[in-house]
């Protein structure tokens, strides 16, 4: 009979042990549990037009970088071109030309000696224009000064020196010759003290800077041609030599030199707006302007 208690109570305890050790079934019947997360409430319409963006450690980086040098990002600099009117080009200056009087005074010569027919007005127009050209830079009583011993010392060119001939002698020309040039042969510097017979000028508007040029031109362009006359038993001789300017002027011109290399004359002969003139026609010019 114990036995059997024992038996009984060992079987209960079994029993029991294996209740606990297995799990328990779900139902069928009752559906599996999902966790539902509460959807995310809608931003005001305000938020959402203008998020607050927090900006991320490259961008504050930048910004940083962008204060130091004192440089606009990229997106000032868009904002400030949109913002500002472009400024408007500068005017493209305008280049000064230069006005060749040389034909308007070589018609008003003619207009005035009666070479040319013209009307009333053109007459008194042509009057005007010789003489606001003619000695209106005189250089009165020039070959007064021709012994002046500085002008004589005072050569040209200046920081060069010229040659000609096979012998590469040396020439030049000096002050005086220079003012002599001008007092004879340029219309504004004309001497009216020292009419010859036949007077040549040179186009109006030629300056006594570029009658050095012209010169020196001449004498480079046609050195071996040009041979100093041998020395005269009482002095130095005198020799013309006959060129076309060397440039596109188509000038004909006169170079007479001295044995001693020294250039004393230098005129136009022929060319556009070369003036050429008798000692009547030139008093007949100053006796028009008055002078």
């Amino acid at each position: 009979m114990v036995k059997l208690i024992v038996s009984l109570f060992l079987l209960f305890n079994l029993a029991l042990l294996d209740s606990c050790d297995s799990p328990t079934p779900s139902k069928k019947s009752d559906p599996p549990v999902v966790e539902q997360k509460a959807s995310p409430k809608p931003e005001s319409t305000e938020k959402a037009k203008s998020p607050e963006k927090t900006p991320t450690p490259q961008a504050t980086d930048t910004t940083t970088k962008s204060k130091d040098n004192k440089t606009p990002t990229p997106e000032v600099v868009a904002k400030n071109n949109a913002t500002k009117p472009s400024p408007a080009p500068s005017p493209v200056p305008v280049s000064k030309t230069e006005v060749d009087q040389s034909s308007s005074v070589y018609r008003a010569i003619d207009i005035v000696l009666g070479r040319k027919t013209a009307s009333g007005e053109e007459k008194n127009n042509a009057l005007k224009v010789v003489k606001n050209v003619l000695s209106v830079k005189e250089l009165k009583n020039a070959r007064s000064k021709r012994n002046d011993p500085n002008l004589l010392k005072d050569r040209y060119p200046k920081n060069k020196e010229l040659k000609v001939g096979t012998k590469n002698q040396i020439v030049f020309w000096n002050a005086y010759d220079r003012a002599h040039f001008a007092a004879r042969h340029l219309m504004d510097y004309f001497d009216t003290t020292d009419i010859k017979g036949k007077n040549s000028w040179w186009p109006a508007g030629t300056t006594q800077e570029q009658i050095d040029r012209y010169l020196q031109m001449t004498l480079e362009a046609y050195s071996t041609k040009i041979s100093l006359p041998n020395p005269g038993s009482t002095g130095s001789d005198f020799k013309y030599f006959d060129f076309d300017l060397p440039d596109k002027s188509k000038i004909r011109v006169s170079l007479g030199i001295q044995s001693d290399g020294r250039v004393t004359s230098f005129f136009p002969k022929t060319g556009q707006n070369v003036i050429s003139l008798s000692e009547s026609d030139v008093q007949k010019l100053l006796t028009a302007v008055g002078k």
